[in-house]
Formats: C-alpha cells, sequence, structure tokens
C-alpha cells in the first residue's frame, strides 16, 4: 500500500513522502554509524527541532518511507521504534505511526536568557529530552591515514605513567569522586598559561572550562546559549559530528560555503543574519585547511558584536601549525563574542578525552549551571595528570619534537603525492601545517570500491563527502599524517594510489563554495 493511498486517523494529518526524502541526502551509506540511527536522527530532528512534522502527523508506512529512501524496510522499523521510545510518536490501531501530541511545539524564544536559580523551570531552555547517544565516533583503528591522531610514537609514556601513578598515590582517593564541574584548578590555569605562551591567546584560568573533549564542549555551549530553534552558522564542508550535536540539541544548523579564504562570511550575512551562533575554525579548518582570511574575521566579528551573538571557535591542532598560520580568533581585537574551544585528544593522544573552552566572563556563571545539569566532566585523575605535565620541563620539548615531526611527515606526503599526480594541483590545505591534507579529486572521478592492500590500515582513507551537508558535492580524501612514521608514507600512498589517483585531471588546489 502507497503512502497516499493509506488511511488517516482520526485527528492526524497524513505526511506526504516528498516532505521526507530530503533524508536520502544525509544518509552515508559507509559512515561508521548505523543506518537506522541516521533516519532516526533526522526525523526526530524534523519532528522535535524544526517543527515542520507537527503532533498529530501521521508518518509514512515503513514500506513506503524504505522505498522512497532506497533503504531496507527493516532499517526503518528501527528508527521509529527509537522515535517511539523517545516519545516522539505513538503507535494507533488501523492508523499507523503517529506524531505524539503531546509533544511540545518548538520554542523560538529569545536567546539571551536572564539568570535563575538552577533547577528552576525558567532560566535557560533546555534541549528536547532524547534517549538516543550520540553517533559513534568514527574509529582510527584500522584506517588508512586517521585524521585527529597525533605522532603518538614520540608521547612520553614512561613520564606520563609516571605523572598518574604520582597523583593516584597522593590523593587518589580524592580525585576518584571526581572534580569541579568547571575542571580542576590546577588544570585551568595550566591551560591557560599554555594558551597564551602557544596561541596568544591572554584569559584567566576562571574563564578556562575542562570538558571530555570537543564535542562535549560544543554540546555544552549549545544548551547554555541557544534555545530550540535557533539557527547556527556551520562550515560546509565540516566536522558533521558538531552538526549532528547541534540537531540533537535542538538547534537549526545551517550549510555556509568554506573556500580557500575560510567561512563566507558575506553569503551568511545575506541568507541568514539573525543566527545566534557561529561555529568556525578560523586558524586551520578540518577538511580543506583554510584559514579566514582578516577581512573575513572582522565582519564575522562585527557581526557577532552587532547582533548579540556568539561565534565558537574550534581549534584542534594548533601547536602543530606552522609560522605562517594565522593566530586563535580570540587573539584579534573585539574578541568579546568569541569561546575557543580546543582539545589534548588531537596533541597527546585520542583516548586522554580532555578538551577545553576559554569563555567570555559573562559567560561564566551560565555555563556553570548548565554543566552542573550535565555530565561532561573529564576524569580527574587524568586531569591532574596533565596538569602537572603540562607544567613539567619535558612538556614544551616534547611539543616541539611533535611538531617537527608533523612537518617532516607533511612533507614526506606531499612528495608522495606529488609522484602519484606528478604535481601538486590537487592538495587542499596544506599550507598551515597542522596533521592533515586534502587530495581533491575531480567531479568525473570514479571512488568505487577496492581491495583493501595488505597491511594494519585495511579501511579506507576518510571520505571527503563525510564532511559536506551534501554529500556527492566533494570528491577526495582527507589525509592524517601526524600518527604515520615518516618511513611508512611513501608504502601507504602506493597501496591506496587506486583511490588517491581517481579521475583523469587533477583540479587546483583551491574549492570555491
Amino acid at each position: 500500500m502507497s503512502a497516499r493511498t493509506e488511511g488517516t486517523a482520526a485527528g492526524s494529518l497524513p505526511l506526504k513522502i516528498s516532505s521526507l526524502t530530503a533524508c536520502r541526502d544525509v544518509i552515508l551509506r559507509d559512515s561508521d554509524e548505523p543506518l537506522y540511527h541516521q533516519l532516526y536522527t533526522q526525523l526526530r530532528h524534523l519532528i522535535v527541532a524544526s517543527g515542520r512534522v507537527g503532533p498529530g502527523s501521521r508518518l509514512p508506512s515503513s514500506r513506503a518511507l524504505a522505498a522512497a529512501l532506497g533503504i531496507s524496510r527493516n532499517t526503518v522499523l528501527l528508527a521509529y521504534q527509537r522515535l517511539q521510545e523517545d516519545g516522539c510518536v505513538e503507535g494507533r490501531a488501523g492508523g499507523g505511526t503517529v506524531v505524539s501530541t503531546t509533544l511540545r511545539a518548538p520554542h523560538r524564544g529569545p536567546a539571551v536568557r536572564s539568570a535563575t536559580a538552577p533547577g528552576s523551570c525558567s532560566g535557560p531552555t533546555p534541549a528536547p529530552a532524547r534517549t538516543a547517544a550520540p553517533a559513534p565516533r568514527p574509529s582510527a583503528v584500522g584506517t588508512a591515514f586517521p585524521v585527529d591522531v597525533p605522532p603518538l610514537d614520540l608521547f612520553p609514556m614512561q613520564l606520563w605513567t609516571a605523572l598518574l601513578s604520582r597523583r593516584l598515590r597522593l590523593s587518589g582517593e580524592r580525585l576518584l569522586v571526581g572534580a569541579d564541574r568547571l575542571g580542576l584548578p590546577a588544570l585551568r590555569a595550566a591551560i591557560a598559561a599554555f594558551l597564551g605562551a602557544s596561541r596568544g591567546i591572554v584569559c584567566s584560568p576562571d574563564q578556562v572550562v575542562v570538558t571530555r573533549g570537543v564535542e562535549a564542549t560544543v554540546e555544552l555551549l549549545a544548551r547554555s546559549l541557544l534555545d530550540v530553534g535557533d539557527t547556527v552558522w556551520c562550515e560546509d564542508p565540516g566536522d558533521p559530528r558538531l552538526r549532528q550535536l547541534l540537531c540533537w540539541n535542538g538547534a537549526e544548523p545551517v550549510a555556509i560555503p568554506v573556500d580557500q579564504d575560510g567561512l563566507n562570511v558575506w553569503h551568511a550575512v545575506e541568507h541568514h543574519p539573525g543566527a545566534r551562533l557561529a561555529v568556525v575554525s578560523a586558524a586551520h579548518q578540518l577538511p580543506l585547511g583554510a584559514a579566514l582570511s582578516p577581512a573575513r574575521r572582522t565582519a564575522l566579528l562585527r557581526h557577532a558584536r552587532e547582533h548579540g551573538g556568539w561565534i565558537v571557535d574550534v581549534e584542534r591542532d594548533g601547536p602543530f601549525l606552522n609560522s605562517r598560520a594565522d593566530r586563535a580568533l580570540w587573539s584579534e581585537a573585539g574578541h568579546d563574542q568569541v569561546i575557543h574551544v580546543g582539545s589534548f585528544d588531537s596533541v597527546l593522544f585520542p583516548q586522554v578525552r580532555l578538551g577545553y573552552c576559554v569563555l567570555p566572563p559573562e559567560l561564566l556563571d551560565r555555563v556553570d549551571r548548565v554543566a552542573g545539569v550535565m555530565d561532561t566532566e573529564a576524569s580527574a585523575v587524568t586531569q591532574a595528570a596533565l596538569a602537572d605535565f603540562l607544567e613539567h620541563h619535558r612538556f614544551v620539548g616534547f611539543l616541539h619534537r611533535s611538531a617537527e615531526a608533523c612537518a617532516e611527515r607533511r612533507a614526506a606526503l606531499l612528495r608522495a603525492l606529488c609522484e602519484l599526480h606528478g604535481d601538486d594541483r590537487h592538495l587542499v590545505g596544506h599550507e598551515q601545517g597542522g596533521g592533515f591534507l586534502t587530495v581533491a579529486l575531480p567531479n568525473s572521478a570514479r571512488l568505487g570500491p577496492v581491495p583493501a592492500p595488505a597491511g594494519p590500515a585495511t579501511r579506507p582513507p576518510v571520505h571527503l563527502g563525510r564532511y559536506a551537508f551534501h554529500r556527492p558535492a566533494l570528491p577526495g580524501f582527507v589525509l592524517g599524517f601526524a600518527s604515520l612514521r615518516e618511513a611508512q608514507i611513501p608504502a601507504a600512498v602506493r597501496a591506496w594510489a587506486p583511490l588517491l589517483a581517481a579521475g583523469d585531471q587533477p583540479r587546483r588546489g583551491r574549492l570555491a563554495g
């Protein structure tokens, strides 16, 4: 039975399949996230965040939606089941699956909220209730050229183990209980000093908030600063997990194109002037490696200041950027609306699970209240050991050696790719340094499956389309090189040459938005 001929339950409106086929554009079949969870996420966003599917609306039958999206019926049934567990939909005898009539409509109130006591029903508007966990973090294990993995071979494991043991011996019982919800004071002070020395960020320890990573930080900020339905500028292409987190917390991410000068601020202002938040990477954008130009930095800061919005500047590999890289956005004049976000996962090792943000003073109380009801706190033992490591005399040397290794490994990868393609016109975003670069393939490139080569890396490099709002737009691959020893890189390029050399004519090393 087609969706068009199904009966309508009393008091409900049938939802046309055409309203849901946009889900097809964002379902990534080669993603680590299960298909049913991707569909669940998109449907939940339509129901809870955007309000485009209102209470009482009847969803298409599982068979009809599966046929329209080109997926199995079981996938749709699993997605519907998760929605029912969340209370978003309900099953009606003879009436199919209907959006719950008790679901609260999206609230589009003011984004600046007055301070109220914790636990009050007013104050910071909570995000929609959700029981589903975020999509799994893409695994770097077995992936060729893993992104966001630092030079693990240089990490001083013995020193780190000694610091952990010392902290457990001296204050283990207290640390096992937990830490201050904004982070251990010693670590907040050490991070403030580290950022001042490495990125020119001048702040007090009280302005630093410690979390479990970039994603946890962005979720904390979304719940602190946004109402359901608020618009957020997001880079396109850009980090898909951050977009998903914003959606799950009721925001409306909008795609802002990125080119060789970074986020196109003029496009954003013209098409979405009322955005409450902008999520950018001003110094080294993932995946294109672009730096936000001076003119766009000025325009972005001015727009945020004039409209009372906030800028979240995400920086993952700042210590590994070269001398030509631009400064963090926080170090610019007029940075009052900027929140700097960073992580030690891509500087030390991924499983350290420690991130942070630097807040303008006026946001401290608001974020503190929200952190009190969220589970963003990082391991207190790890925080204490990291505070000691940042102040240890060997830390500066470790950071210097890691930055040098990244530069040498980047040069080795450039040489290998130039040998494969004949020149570097197809390479994007390598001028700033850092730990990754992108191979941009021509639009005609056929990226079919290739046999996995022998060796530890049996999963292909990360597809550039993973970062795009509309996946088919960007053929290519994002190659992380920091974790590969220099001698391993030529062989890795040869092993994956059928993918990395797809297409006849490489296009030039810039991508217009």
